[in-house]
């Protein structure tokens, strides 16, 4: 659904300093509705969340694979990823134990953090854009 902006003709007219003749110049610009403007922040606003819930996905599945293949826990890399997903896996520490195959872990509370967390923001960022979105004027919904 798109709303019509405003579209401006300008024509101007300037005299050639060479030959004196008079050159006419015509310019078109769009100027945005307020519901474009306001559908593009909507959809900045979804573009940056998304970008966020994929960034914490990776670390989490980051997290989950080295942890699952053995990874020195005092490596410079694993030590970065684990520090920073942390506290995103907190919440989830307590609610399955994590087993272990030698060096291999299974790290339950990363695997239903890779679960909860995409939900949870796919499903915020979608009420969010709902609730954003300015009204349709034809009466039809946007797409969400």
């Amino acid at each position: 659904m798109r709303h019509q902006g405003t579209t401006l003709e300008r024509e101007k007219h300037i005299k050639d300093a060479e030959n004196g003749e008079v050159i006419h110049k015509r310019s078109r610009e769009y100027e945005p509705s307020d519901q474009e403007k306001s559908m593009a922040k909507v959809e900045r606003f979804t573009v940056i969340s998304n970008w966020i819930i994929g960034a914490v996905t990776a670390l989490l599945g980051a997290r989950f694979l080295l942890n699952l293949l053995g990874a020195n826990p005092a490596a410079g890399f694993t030590k970065l990823v684990t520090g920073i997903t942390q506290p995103l896996v907190l919440p989830f520490t307590a609610m399955f134990g994590s087993p272990s195959f030698g060096q291999s872990l299974i790290d339950s509370a990363a695997l239903v953090g890779l679960v909860v967390y995409p939900v949870v923001g796919y499903g915020l960022v979608k009420l969010l854009k709902a609730v954003l979105a300015p009204p349709d004027p034809h009466g039809q919904a946007y797409t969400v």
